[in-house]
C-alpha cells in the first residue's frame, strides 16, 4: 500500500489535472485496490471490492411439534418444547388451521376448568397413557437429548397426531393439577397449589438406610399383634459415637456366642477330634472366656445385676486377644489345645447350657451362624452401590473410621447367614405400596411382588457383591454361574411362580398365612415408627419399593424401604407387573381413604377392639381393607391413626370408572 500511494504521489505531481474530482486520501477499503491504465497516462483508482455473494436462504419450513419415531435421530427439539421466560430461544412453528386452533383452545379451556392437566417427569410413559386415557391434557416440561427422546416416546402420540406441542404450548402458563416426578422438590414446595396432586411427600425419612435405622429404634412402641410387627437385623448408624459403642459390643457377643456355636458344630459332627489336638493353637481359655461373658450377659438380661455386681469390668485388650482366637478357630479352622482339665465333653455340655440360656434373650441368634458377617453400607446410596461385606472389626473400623470418611454416613447391619435358599441360590422379595396419607396413615399394599434372584450361588466364604447382593442392578453386571438349570436365567420370579415352588415343598399356606402378612406387618410398623418424622402433606401421595429376605423358618425381615423404585421393563416380570402396578396408582391416587370404601364394598363389616384401639375390616370381591384407629393413643403420640391395606388380584378391572 506504501507503493500505491507513491505512484499516487507521482500521477498527481505529473497530472494535475486528472485528479481535481477524485480524493486519493488513503483510507484501508474493505476490498481490494486496482490500478487501471488510461489514455492519459497512469491513474490510480482507489476502489474496493463488492461483497461476497450470499447464497440465497431457503424458505423456512414449519417443523412439526414433536419428534416423529419412524423419522430417523435428528438435533430437533424435543416433545413440549417452549419458550421459556424472556430468552432469545425461537418458538416453534406450528402449521394447523383456524378452525383446529379454536377447538383445540376450547379443549384446553375445558380441561384447566375440570382441573385436569397433568405433567410427568421422566419416562414414565404408562402414567402418561393412565392419564390421557381418563380426558387429562399433559403439559411437557422435561427437555430431554434427543437420543433419551427418542427412546422413551413410545406411547405418546402417534405420527398422525401433531397436537401436544401445541396443547403443551397452550398450557405454558398454568400450573398442572397432577405432578408425577422423581425428585424431592425440598426447596419449591410452597409453589406448589394446595389442589395440586404430587406424587412425592418433601420428606419421608425411612427412605434412607440412616433414617429407617434411626426409625426403628423406637418401632416396638407401635407393635400390636397381627397389625404391626417390623422384624429388622440389627442395626448401627456408626457414624454416632454411641452407637459405634454399642455395635462394638454387638461384634463381641455374636464373636462369644459363635466360638460357642462352633465348639457344639464340630463336637456333634467329629466328636473330640475335630475340636482339639495335641497340636492345637487355641487355648481351652478362649471358650471359658466366651461363657463367662454369656453368663454375664443373661445376669444383665434378667436383672440379676440390680442386687449385686456380676462380674468386673472387661478390658479392650482382653477382647483383641480373644477375637484372635476366634479368628483361628472359626476362620482359619484351626483346634483348641488338649489340657487335662476341662474335658472335651465337660466343655461341649458347658457350651449347649449356655447357648439355651442366651437364645431366650438373643432373638436372631438363628440368623447370626458362625462367621459374624456384617454388611456396611453407605447410609444414603442405592442400587448396591458401595456395599460391601466384612467380618473383621478392624476392618469395619477402617472403613468407617470418622478421621477418614468427612462426608458419607455408613451404616453396619448384621447380615443374615442363614437365610432362605432356593437351589442353594440367595434371593428377596420387592413389594410395592403406596402411602396416601401420613395423618391418619393410609397404606395400600400390593397384592403381587416378585423375587430377584443372585446370578452366583451362596456361598459364606465369598464376599463379592454377585453372590449377597440380589439387586438388579448389580446382578445385570454378571453371567450366571453354574446354577440349578431350574431357576430363571433373568434372575426373577413373580409370587405365583414362588407360590408353585412352595407347594412342591409342602409348605403351600406359607404364603398366604405368613410371608404376606409378615411383610404388611413390616411395613406398617415402619411406616408407624417413622410417621412423626414424615412431612406429609395432604396433596402427596408416594410408591415405594421394600426390600425382604425370608430365614429358613419363611418368616420376612425388612432389609430397606427405596422411594421411586425402579419401574423399568427389564425382564419378562417386571414388563408384566411395572406398567400394571402404575395404572393401579393411577386409579387410586385421588381416592378418599374411607368413604369410598363404604361405599364400593358390598362385604361385611367386622369390627373387633382391643386395648384401646379398634380394628375395622371390610372384604369386597378382590380389595381387602383394614382400618386400624387408634382411640387411646400411646404416651409418644396423641394423633390417631388409621391403616388401610389395599390389594390388588391379577386381571382385575378398574371398578372405580375410568374418569378419575
Amino acid at each position: 500500500m506504501a507503493a500505491v500511494a507513491a505512484m499516487a504521489a507521482v500521477a498527481k505531481s505529473q497530472f494535475p489535472g486528472t485528479f481535481n474530482t477524485l480524493d486519493v486520501s488513503f483510507r484501508p477499503p474493505p476490498g481490494e485496490q486496482r490500478l487501471r491504465e488510461s489514455s492519459s497516462g497512469v491513474v490510480v483508482v482507489v476502489e474496493p471490492l463488492p461483497p461476497p455473494e450470499r447464497p440465497a436462504e431457503e424458505p423456512r419450513e414449519c417443523a412439526p411439534p414433536g419428534p416423529d419415531p419412524e423419522e430417523e435421530e435428528t438435533d430437533a427439539k424435543p416433545a413440549g418444547y417452549h419458550d421459556h421466560g424472556d430468552d432469545d430461544t425461537p418458538e416453534p412453528c406450528y402449521d394447523v388451521g383456524a378452525v383446529k386452533l379454536r377447538h383445540l383452545k376450547d379443549i384446553v379451556e375445558k380441561v384447566v376448568k375440570e382441573h385436569k392437566t397433568f405433567c410427568v417427569e421422566g419416562a414414565y410413559n404408562h402414567i402418561r397413557n393412565a392419564m390421557k386415557k381418563r380426558g387429562w391434557l399433559e403439559k411437557s416440561e422435561q427437555v430431554w437429548p434427543s437420543k433419551r427422546l427418542k427412546e422413551n416416546t413410545s406411547g405418546l402420540q402417534s405420527p398422525k397426531d401433531k397436537n401436544p406441542a401445541l396443547i403443551s404450548r397452550m398450557l405454558r402458563n398454568i400450573q398442572v393439577d397432577f405432578l408425577w416426578t422423581s425428585r424431592a422438590y425440598s426447596s419449591h414446595w410452597y409453589d406448589f397449589r394446595r389442589r395440586q396432586i404430587v406424587s412425592r411427600f418433601p420428606r419421608t425419612g425411612f427412605n434412607t438406610k440412616v433414617g429407617l435405622c434411626s426409625s426403628l429404634q423406637q418401632q416396638h412402641w407401635y407393635y400390636e399383634e397381627g397389625v404391626s410387627n417390623t422384624l429388622f437385623p440389627r442395626c448401627y448408624n456408626i457414624y454416632n459415637t454411641e452407637e459405634l459403642e454399642a455395635f462394638k459390643d454387638d461384634f463381641h457377643m455374636t464373636a462369644s456366642i459363635s466360638l460357642l456355636k462352633w465348639l457344639v458344630d464340630n463336637y456333634e459332627n467329629k466328636k473330640d477330634k475335630a475340636v482339639s489336638s495335641t497340636d492345637g493353637k487355641i487355648p481351652v481359655a478362649a471358650v471359658e472366656f466366651a461363657i463367662s461373658r454369656c453368663d454375664e450377659y443373661v445376669s444383665v438380661q434378667t436383672h440379676e445385676d440390680l442386687d449385686h455386681e456380676v462380674c468386673g469390668q472387661t478390658w479392650d485388650h482382653q477382647w483383641d486377644q480373644f477375637l484372635t482366637w476366634y479368628y483361628m478357630a472359626v476362620h482359619k479352622n484351626e483346634r483348641l489345645a488338649q489340657a487335662p482339665e476341662p474335658s472335651m465333653l465337660l466343655l461341649y455340655n458347658l457350651a449347649v447350657h449356655t447357648l439355651e440360656k442366651v437364645q431366650k434373650h438373643w432373638s436372631q441368634m438363628h440368623l447370626d451362624g458362625m462367621l459374624n458377617v456384617w454388611i456396611v453400607k453407605p447410609g444414603a446410596n442405592s442400587r448396591g452401590r458401595g456395599i460391601q461385606l466384612m467380618n473383621r472389626m478392624e476392618k469395619v473400623l477402617a472403613k468407617v473410621n470418622p478421621a477418614f470418611v468427612k462426608e458419607t454416613r455408613y451404616v453396619v447391619q448384621k447380615y443374615i447367614e442363614r437365610p432362605l435358599l432356593i437351589y442353594n441360590t440367595k434371593f428377596d422379595i420387592r413389594q410395592w405400596f403406596l402411602v396416601t396419607c401420613v395423618q391418619p396413615m393410609t397404606i395400600w399394599m400390593y397384592r403381587e411382588s416378585y423375587l430377584r434372584f443372585c446370578s452366583q450361588c451362596f456361598d459364606l466364604l465369598n464376599f463379592h457383591e454377585s453372590v449377597h447382593l440380589c439387586n438388579n442392578a448389580v446382578q445385570r453386571k454378571y453371567r450366571n454361574g453354574v446354577r440349578d438349570p431350574k431357576l430363571p436365567d433373568e434372575n426373577m420370579w413373580d409370587c405365583y411362580t414362588f407360590q408353585a415352588y412352595l407347594r412342591t415343598l409342602g409348605k403351600a399356606e406359607m404364603w398366604s398365612q405368613r410371608i404376606y402378612p409378615g411383610m404388611c406387618q413390616g411395613i406398617v410398623g415402619a411406616l408407624l415408627a417413622s410417621q412423626e418424622n414424615i412431612d406429609g402433606k395432604s396433596n402427596c401421595f408416594e410408591l415405594f419399593g421394600a426390600d425382604f429376605i425370608l430365614d429358613e423358618a419363611f418368616t420376612p425381615w425388612l432389609i430397606e424401604i427405596n422411594s421411586c423404585p425402579s419401574m423399568c421393563e427389564s425382564t419378562s416380570v417386571t414388563a408384566r407387573m411395572c406398567p400394571q402396578c402404575l395404572e393401579d396408582v393411577i386409579k387410586v391416587h385421588q381416592f378418599p381413604a374411607w368413604p369410598v370404601f363404604r361405599r364400593l364394598f358390598n362385604g361385611k363389616v367386622t369390627q373387633r377392639k382391643s386395648g384401646g384401639r379398634q380394628t375395622v375390616e371390610q372384604e369386597g370381591r378382590h380389595w381387602h381393607v383394614r382400618a386400624h384407629i387408634q382411640t387411646a393413643p400411646p404416651s409418644r403420640s396423641s394423633v390417631p391413626w388409621r391403616l388401610s391395606v389395599h390389594s390388588r388380584s391379577e386381571g382385575e378391572q378398574d371398578r372405580h370408572g375410568e374418569n378419575r
